[in-house]
Formats: structure tokens, C-alpha cells, sequence
């Protein structure tokens, strides 16, 4: 059995077996609930779209999207043969209620 001893800031260490199996690295935040007279701490795992945080950073994944949103406002413009400074309107499609789009702050 392993033992551990509360320190008098109220810290705990966790034996480093128990860290290497169940992979709490520094910085793991846990759940603490009470089980009858027992402490349970529970490591909180991240969620797998943490692990993307930052991963993209500097690329230009939306480009492709950008530009075709682009094109699709010009073919539209265009198709409705507009002249230059009017305005037009982009079908949008809601599922929302009348009530959701009247209490939509603009």
C-alpha cells in the first residue's frame, strides 16, 4: 500500500508510481469529492479538441472557404445585374423562431 502525508500548505503528492500509470503529468487539474470518510481525486482528462489548440496556428486553413464565399457574393451580384453601389439580398436560412430573431442584438 502507498502512503502519502498532506503538507501544512495543504498539498499532496501523489506517489510517482501512481503518476506513471495513470500518466498525470505537472499541471493535471483533478475532481475532489467526498466518498463517506474517503477523499477521492479524479484527474480531469482534456477534451481531444484542447489537443488542437494552436496546432493551426499560422496556416491558412480557411483561404479556400474565404474565396469561395467570395465568388459566390460576385455570382450573385452579377446573376441579379446590379449596378454598382446597390444593395442586394443573400437568402439566409434560419430555424430559429420569430421570437429568437427578434431578441437578436444586431
Amino acid at each position: 500500500m502507498l502512503t502519502t502525508k498532506i503538507s501544512s500548505k495543504g498539498q499532496l503528492v501523489v506517489p510517482k508510481e501512481v503518476r506513471t500509470k495513470l500518466k498525470i503529468e505537472p499541471g493535471t487539474f483533478f475532481r475532489v469529492r467526498l466518498n463517506k470518510n474517503n477523499i477521492v481525486l479524479t484527474p480531469i482528462r482534456k477534451m481531444p479538441v484542447d489537443n488542437l489548440y494552436g496546432r493551426f496556428a499560422g496556416e491558412k486553413i480557411l483561404d479556400e472557404l474565404e474565396k469561395e464565399h467570395a465568388e459566390e457574393i460576385t455570382h450573385i451580384a452579377h446573376s441579379s445585374k446590379l449596378a454598382a453601389g446597390s444593395s442586394f439580398e443573400i437568402p439566409v436560412y434560419n430555424t430559429g423562431t420569430k421570437e429568437d430573431i427578434d431578441n437578436c442584438a444586431y
